[in-house]
């Protein structure tokens, strides 16, 4: 393994932790992770070799910076305040039940 490969694999583990901490689901990290693992191993095969037309690392580190960004403020923030509105009772639109359908007749 590269230097460059270790650290991602490094940031891999620390962006998976941080988003299992908040509750998040995993399944998606963990699918492509399998992909760039496969493709890193294969790297002395066909398959390798056709993979190392574009760099397998930098698509992967690409995707663990889309993945880091549900940890910023922002996206923290609208869960907490999306958390808070549904313990409350709030829904983002009227239930079907109570619309008053007999209303203007």
């Amino acid at each position: 393994m590269t230097t460059n490969t270790i650290d991602l694999e490094q940031e891999y583990r620390s962006v998976r932790q941080a988003l299992v901490r908040e509750g998040l689901m995993i399944g998606s990290i963990d699918a492509l992770h399998a992909d760039w693992q496969r493709w890193v191993n294969d790297s002395k095969s066909a398959v390798g070799r056709r993979h190392a037309a574009w760099d397998v690392n930098q698509w992967w580190a690409h995707h663990l910076s889309l993945f880091r960004c549900l940890m910023d403020r922002a996206h923290l923030t609208a869960r907490a305040v999306r958390k808070l509105k549904d313990s409350q009772g709030y829904s983002a639109s009227p239930a079907p039940n109570s619309i008053n359908l007999s209303e203007g007749t």
